[in-house]
């Protein structure tokens, strides 16, 4: 269902050098307060919603398979969280990149970070061309958005050299489910959706930042 990406300790400790010698490290994310990004309309939208009351924020929700999914990507401000390339509108509309620990914590109570088994529980019930059904319409996307999850290609933010990539072009979530550590660098598994409507499965560091779904 799932492509693998395998992450091994030399290609980690390469790329962790070949990054370093190239680009600065960022700033902090700036810390302002956030709007949930605006609703994507859905052909099967189930008109729910569920308002976070540690800051009023509401997201549309959907049921496909046996689990209810947040049909937004989670923007409560926390912990090691950034908006893409630190810019506040990029929140507003594909919500806060997190770090897997940030992640693990962020959801609301009653609310949990999907196992990768989630995940793909969810594209199995979506049936054929599951990621196309899956990912936004256009403008946000080139999906069909049969269900209303409304996947964005929000990109993500490296750990070590804290460097932006892919928005507009792929979307990057966490699983919970963690991976071995590799001598002093910890990992987790994640999903990450191409504009070809690929779907791969992924180690990454742990201090990267990617974007977070909740699900009931």
């Amino acid at each position: 269902m799932f492509k693998q990406v395998n992450v091994t300790i030399l290609s980690a400790i390469m790329l962790s050098l070949f990054c370093l010698s190239v680009y600065a490290q960022r700033g902090n994310p700036q810390r302002q307060r956030q709007e949930a990004q605006p609703s994507t309309a859905a052909a099967a939208d189930n008109g729910n919603s569920f308002t976070d009351p540690r800051d009023g924020q509401t997201y549309r929700t959907v049921r496909i398979g046996n689990n209810t999914w947040m049909a937004q990507n989670l923007n409560y401000m926390a912990i090691d969280m950034s908006c893409y390339d630190n810019d506040p509108s990029n929140c507003a509309k594909y919500g806060f990149l997190y770090t897997w620990d940030a992640a693990m914590a962020s959801c609301p109570a009653g609310w949990r970070l999907p196992a990768i088994e989630d995940w793909a529980d969810l594209i199995q019930a979506a049936g054929d061309n599951a990621i196309a059904k899956l990912k936004s319409r256009s403008p946000d996307w080139n999906g069909t958005d049969d269900f209303g999850f409304s996947a964005l290609p929000g990109g993500k933010r490296g750990g070590l050299i804290r460097r932006f990539s892919n928005v507009g072009d792929e979307g990057y979530w966490w699983s919970a489910t963690s991976r071995p550590s590799i001598g002093e660098m910890s990992f987790a598994t994640n999903v990450n959706i191409d504009s070809d409507s690929n779907v791969f499965e992924q180690g990454s560091s742990r201090s990267d930042a990617m974007s977070v779904r909740c699900i009931q």
